[in-house]
C-alpha cells in the first residue's frame, strides 16, 4: 500500500501489544475506510472493512448504551474459533471495560498495520472509533 498520499512521518518505535512486539517505522493517520481486519472464518483467515467484523455490531451497541443480544452472540461465536480463549464471558467483560476506557483516551488510541493496510493490533480500537464517528485513526506500520 502506498502511505505517501497519507498525512505520515517516518519514526523508530516498538509497540508492545502485550502479546506481541512489533517494530515500526511509519506512523500515518489512515482513513477506516481503507483498513481490514484480519478474522478467523470457518475457511481460514479472511480480510474484511471493520463496519463488517464480528466485533463492530457487539462495540457499536456498547458505544450507543445498548443492551443488543444478537450482538453479543455473534461476537461470542466468533470468539470460539480462538482456540486461546477459554472464557468468552471473560473476554467480553474485558471488552466492555476497554470500550469504557476508550471513552476518556479517544485522542490517543492508535493501531499496528502491516503494508498491506491490515490490522494486526487494534481491531476493538478501530471498531471503537468507527462507531462514534471517526473517519481516520493513526496507524504505527510494522516492520
Amino acid at each position: 500500500m502506498n502511505f505517501t498520499k497519507y498525512q505520515h512521518e517516518n519514526c523508530k518505535v516498538i509497540i508492545d501489544a502485550r502479546w506481541a512486539r512489533f517494530s515500526c517505522d511509519l506512523k500515518v493517520c489512515m482513513p477506516i475506510q481503507k483498513l481490514r481486519a484480519i478474522i478467523l472464518s470457518q475457511n481460514g483467515k479472511i480480510y474484511i472493512p471493520i463496519q463488517d467484523t464480528p466485533h463492530f455490531n457487539f462495540i457499536d451497541n456498547l458505544v450507543k448504551g445498548r443492551e443488543d443480544e444478537k450482538s453479543l452472540l455473534v461476537y461470542k461465536n466468533y470468539l470460539l474459533m480462538h482456540k486461546d480463549i477459554i472464557n468468552r464471558e471473560s473476554r467480553v467483560n474485558d471488552t466492555k471495560k476497554l470500550i469504557n476506557e476508550l471513552k476518556k483516551e479517544e485522542q490517543k488510541i492508535y493501531i499496528v498495520i502491516n503494508k498491506n493496510g491490515l490490522i494486526v493490533d487494534g481491531v476493538h480500537r478501530c471498531c471503537f472509533l468507527k462507531s462514534i464517528g471517526r473517519k481516520e485513526i493513526w496507524c504505527y506500520v510494522k516492520k
